[in-house]
């Protein structure tokens, strides 16, 4: 070990801790708990000093590590100085860190709200004089989607304080005006519409079968998509893949959202419809050349590849008209299967399971829809009780 003299600065005089033998940098106490952390890294291609500084707070074993991570990042020289480092240098790093390791629909909404809305306001500001009437400044701009934006800051300093880029932030006091739209049932679809829409349904139609797979058992558009032939059990589907992205040339199929495999029962109304669409599917096979027949899919396109979700959405509002019921999204079939469940008296951990939901809070909040007609019944056996 060995001790640093106290020094001189133009602030007052800092005390100097002892830090482990061969690190390089020092550390500076300043108060009864906060440290400044400094390390020289020499001078870069344009002749300038560059230094990477930052004051923690903490306990001085907090310091100290802090000092053994720059060392490491130094010999590695992954290590940028405090001063030159923006948000969006900061970004950049942090954008392929998410890409590398996370979901690409994580990836892409992430991008969508730094390069849409965040980094026009903040990508030029130093990300160490990041402060929050900075972060709440850049909210304000898009109201609309503020609370996705905090969102995306959260995971973004967060990961920058986590390694040592930035002091951490207390996001929690940045306001939002954002307010997610009242759920109600005009999100998904009655018993009564469900029969209207099934009677408009001749499963000639490529999609058609999409539609039954999210009524009958609650798939999410992207497990429905990844659903293959041999995952076709007599009495169960077997949902263990989901399609992770799809692109004009081929598509990647991984693992669920849960990253778990569940078995999910099946109707005799799902079983008939699944058969009647092999039929259909065969004789395109026969008669499309270059089909991709290895893919397996239930669910495909004219080729035989994972279709574009945009595609069924159209068919599913010209659907909707032709039935005579308000259009719903291809993500609400999800919600249609379980709020009618619900409306049946289905007890919500048999609900939770078979929709494969980490906890029943996640299916209530989320996906049930309460039905008026329902609400009516209610009050009328209410009534009946109460008053004979």
């Amino acid at each position: 070990m060995r001790l640093l003299s106290c020094q001189e600065r133009g602030h007052g005089i800092m005390g100097s801790i002892r830090i482990p033998t061969g690190l390089r940098g020092s550390i500076y106490q300043r108060g009864k708990d906060s440290f400044r952390v400094q390390l020289s890294l020499g001078r870069n291609a344009n002749g300038e000093y560059e230094i990477k500084r930052e004051t923690i707070r903490g306990q001085q074993q907090d310091a100290i590590d802090l000092l053994t991570r720059w060392n490491v990042q130094y010999l590695d020289h992954t290590i940028q100085a405090t001063n030159r480092r923006t948000v969006e240098q900061a970004y950049e790093e942090w954008i392929a860190h998410i890409a590398a390791y996370r979901t690409p629909n994580t990836a892409r909404f992430y991008r969508q709200r730094f390069e849409l809305d965040l980094l026009p306001e903040l990508g030029h500001k130093r990300l160490q004089d990041l402060t929050l009437s900075d972060l709440q400044k850049a909210l304000a701009l898009h109201t609309s989607t503020d609370k996705h934006n905090k969102r995306a800051l959260s995971a973004f300093l967060n990961w920058c304080a986590d390694m040592g880029h930035c002091p951490r932030h207390d996001l929690r006091r940045l306001k939002t005006k954002a307010r997610a739209r009242p759920k109600s049932e005009q999100d998904v679809w009655t018993f009564d519409q469900v029969r209207k829409v099934y009677s408009a349904l001749s499963f000639d139609n490529l999609y058609d079968v999409f539609i039954v797979l999210g009524v009958e058992c609650g798939l999410r558009p992207q497990e429905a998509m990844a659903l293959t032939w041999d995952k076709i059990q007599s009495d169960h589907l077997v949902i263990d893949s989901a399609v992770k992205e799809r692109t004009p040339g081929g598509f990647d199929v991984g693992v669920t959202k849960t990253e778990q495999a569940r078995a999910v029962a099946t109707t005799p109304y799902l079983i008939e419809k699944l058969t009647q669409h092999k039929v259909n599917q065969e004789l395109r096979i026969v008669n499309t050349a270059g089909y991709n027949r290895s893919a397996n899919l239930i669910v495909a396109d004219a080729m035989g590849n994972v279709p574009d979700l945009n595609y069924i959405r159209k068919y599913m509002r010209r659907l909707a008209k032709r039935a005579n019921v308000h259009y719903i999204p291809p993500k609400n079939l999800r919600s249609t299967y379980i709020s009618l469940m619900n409306d049946l008296g289905i007890p919500l951990p048999i609900i939770q399971q078979a929709a494969g939901h980490s906890s029943p809070d996640v299916t209530s909040k989320h996906y049930i829809r309460i039905f008026n007609s329902s609400l009516k019944e209610a009050a009328t056996l209410y009534h009946e009780r109460l008053h004979g």
